[in-house]
């Protein structure tokens, strides 16, 4: 009898061997949206340089 590698695994999600996870989120359905105040280096989020991104000043359009 031939043995493959079938036989001597089990099933496994694939989602319970990755390295990297979803970041916290907050709300659910349309609502849901990623959890800044979680995010951190750990979590690969890097939001030092985004301020330069955005058009304008952004503090003049918050008054």
């Amino acid at each position: 009898m031939k043995s493959t590698a079938d036989d001597n695994t089990e099933s496994v999600s694939p989602l319970d061997q990755a390295a990297a996870e979803a970041p916290p989120t907050l709300g659910s359905g349309c609502l849901a949206r990623y959890d800044i105040d979680a995010m951190d280096d750990n979590l690969g989020a890097d939001f030092s340089s985004a301020a330069c991104l955005l058009p304008g000043d952004t503090e003049s359009t918050a008054e």
